[in-house]
């Protein structure tokens, strides 16, 4: 005999807000990327130094964004600035011995979307926020996506401890679309 059995609702979680945190929300004050609809920056992805340069993602070209001069140019003809404007751009949110949790600017640059050496860098920074006393090798690094300029990434990284070696995990993300995932391999 066949009984009728309902199983109870599954409860649905809500989204977590996208950016819940103060801490979060005090920095994306600092680049103008707050949701306060009374600021004539609020919907600008751009810091502060760049919203002069266009006030809207639509109105961006290839000629609103500023080349870098030729004194910020390396020796191969890349921005040293662009590095650091990365860099100087990453905060890290939340950071325990397993999990750090960081956020970066994209420069506003046209070279930005074939700079496919930022997210290394950038992942190498994260990773250094485990602590890890040994040496960081054996990066590997997937793209899924181009960067655009002034993107905001999230990057989560995790830490796994097997055998003797630790594996570094991250994932990079944008606007909630995967950019790049990263593994790294560290010698205890």
């Amino acid at each position: 005999m066949a009984s009728s059995l309902q199983r109870p609702a599954t409860p649905i979680p809500a989204p977590a807000p996208l950016y819940p945190d103060a801490a979060v929300n005090s920095w994306l004050e600092d680049f103008h990327l707050t949701t306060d609809s009374s600021s004539d920056l609020s919907s600008t992805p751009f810091c502060a130094c760049c919203s002069s340069v266009a006030a809207s993602p639509d109105t961006i070209t290839r000629s609103t964004i500023p080349l870098p001069l030729d004194s910020d140019l390396d020796a191969n003809g890349l921005s040293a600035t662009l590095q650091h404007r990365l860099i100087d751009s990453t905060v890290i949110l939340t950071q325990t011995s397993g999990f750090v949790q960081a956020t970066a600017v994209v420069p506003l640059d046209v070279r930005v979307t074939t700079a496919w050496f930022l997210i290394p860098l950038l992942c190498h920074r994260v990773f250094t926020g485990f602590g890890v006393e040994g040496v960081i090798h054996s990066l590997n690094t997937y793209f899924y996506s181009d960067l655009c300029p002034g993107d905001v990434l999230i990057v989560t990284a995790y830490r796994v401890v097997q055998r003797g070696f630790i594996s570094l995990q991250a994932t990079i993300a944008s606007d909630q679309s995967l950019v790049a995932t990263a593994t790294a391999l560290c010698h205890v």
